[in-house]
């Protein structure tokens, strides 16, 4: 290639990688932004909808994410309860029955 490609490509590159990184911080931002209006939503919450909501964030939550979750100042203590009856709902069912879709009658 020549000098003047290798310029071109080599500001290509530089121009792609700041739209990327500007790209990343927005989509930081967003996030941050949704975790900021959820914890101020649910603590205006009574106990029972908030023990819900984190049961039900706690059975898609990885184990470390759960353990961690289960600590947040928010969760009720009832919470345990009802992440614990809904764990044992979920590895009762047949795993070829997780995911299935429903069969159309």
């Amino acid at each position: 290639m020549s000098k003047k490609t290798d310029a071109l490509l080599g500001r290509l590159k530089t121009v792609l990688e700041t739209e990327a990184d500007k790209d990343a911080a927005r989509e930081r931002a967003r996030v941050q932004a949704i975790v900021r209006t959820l914890i101020r939503w649910i603590g205006k919450l009574d106990e029972s909808t908030r023990a819900a909501i984190f049961a039900g964030i706690e059975e898609v939550a990885t184990t470390r994410d759960r353990s961690l979750i289960a600590e947040h100042a928010l969760r009720p203590a009832s919470t345990d309860t009802q992440s614990a009856m809904t764990l044992r709902a979920v590895r009762a069912t047949p795993r070829s029955e997780v995911g299935a879709s429903p069969k159309a009658e």
